[in-house]
């Protein structure tokens, strides 16, 4: 393939954070609000309502060979072009794009990366490799995990492979290219800020009309007590599934039913909603291969 048609898609590392409900320092209006912690650069947390997109620009520098060029979304951090050979490192962004409605089958989805048709996502005809880091764990927390993933694969029909324990956690401008979960404390990552649980996201690269995901991260605060299990409500597997969906390319939904509503609440399904199912399956093997 020409690597003149791929561009690096910096700001694709668009990452997204869970509010658990009422925690600590938020007030209970606070906690039920639907708001979203926005990271940028300089690591400044400040809470943001959910809105709906401005139309994605394009920036490019740069003649011939040499032209590089970035997608940005609105609440992104200046852009910034990497080298031709440079690994895209992921950079946070606001995680409030448009939230697409659900059909008759009900629920709301939204994109992280939503490219009109082809909204940004892994090729699922290949496996999806994936390395934990359980150090800082809780009790059950590795079970639950393994449970969230066997339930985001089956949604979206994409093989999830664990590679297998590492010591990394993820944070804005690493160079790794590995997929990395992580349980974490908050000074250990400069992505858990503010009042977030967890965050989630993905880079990628844009080649002709379509965004390839290549890279994931997902960050849980390890020092936040929250009840193992599936059980509905503020429980880790509805904090994993929420992180795990950002992971595979899902925005928030603005439907409290649905797994990716901004706020983890006493509301929070045991499962995959309506919409949560619909927008996995706008993300997943049904659409097709990628090359």
């Amino acid at each position: 393939m020409n690597p003149n048609t791929n561009r690096i898609v910096r700001t694709a590392a668009v990452v997204a954070a869970v509010l658990m409900a009422i925690p600590a320092g938020v007030s209970a209006a606070e906690a039920a609000s639907s708001s979203v912690v926005e990271a940028s650069a300089p690591a400044k947390a400040r809470k943001v309502a959910t809105r709906r997109a401005a139309r994605p620009r394009k920036v490019c520098t740069g003649r011939g060979r040499a032209r590089r060029c970035v997608i940005v979304r609105p609440g992104a951090p200046a852009p910034i072009v990497p080298a031709p050979a440079a690994a895209p490192a992921p950079v946070p962004a606001a995680a409030s794009a448009a939230i697409a409605p659900g059909g008759g089958d009900g629920g709301a989805f939204g994109f992280l990366f939503p490219n009109g048709a082809n909204p940004g996502r892994w090729n699922p005809c290949v496996a999806v490799h994936y390395s934990v880091n359980a150090s800082k764990a809780p009790a059950g927390g590795e079970a639950d995990l393994q449970e969230a993933i066997r339930r985001l694969g089956g949604a979206t029909g994409i093989n999830f492979v664990y590679d297998g324990p590492t010591a990394a956690v993820p944070n804005n401008g690493d160079s790794s290219a590995a997929t990395v979960i992580a349980w974490a404390a908050p000074g250990e990552s400069n992505m858990l800020t503010g009042s977030a649980a967890g965050i989630g996201g993905a880079s990628g690269i844009q080649t002709g009309g379509y965004i390839r995901l290549t890279k994931g991260f997902v960050v849980i605060d390890s020092t936040r007590a929250v009840a193992p299990g599936f059980g509905g409500g503020v429980t880790q597997g509805a904090l994993l599934m929420h992180e795990l969906g950002h992971m595979v390319g899902l925005n928030h939904s603005a439907d409290q039913a649905q797994i990716m509503y901004p706020t983890v609440t006493e509301r929070t399904p045991s499962d995959w909603g309506a919409g949560d199912r619909n927008g996995l399956t706008q993300v997943g093997a049904t659409k097709g291969c990628l090359g």
